[in-house]
């Protein structure tokens, strides 16, 4: 799947989770991507090994193939492999 994120440092802060998932979800509107993309959130350390100020989550969402990579947010490629998979309801 191909995902636009934006990376928290210090996840374990809710002010900066809502900081980055507001800057995800605007760039998301503004192309017309969402509503209706798939959120998710990924992240490359071990909550076990790394001091909850250093850790790092991606607030993700997927983008169509060809989106072009333009705004405050990355660009990565997740491969294919078994994912944990939690299905919320409501809005943000």
């Amino acid at each position: 799947m191909r995902i636009a994120y934006v990376r928290v440092i210090g996840a374990s802060k809710p002010e900066r989770l809502m900081v980055a998932l507001n800057r995800l979800l605007t760039w998301g509107r503004r192309r017309g991507i969402y509503p209706g993309a798939t959120l998710a959130s990924t992240s490359p350390d071990n909550p076990d090994l790394v001091p909850t100020a250093r850790y790092r989550m991606d607030l993700c969402m997927v983008v169509p193939t060809g989106t072009p990579e333009l705004g405050r947010v990355s660009f990565a490629t997740l491969p294919a492999r078994r994912y944990a998979m939690l299905h919320c309801l409501g809005g943000c």
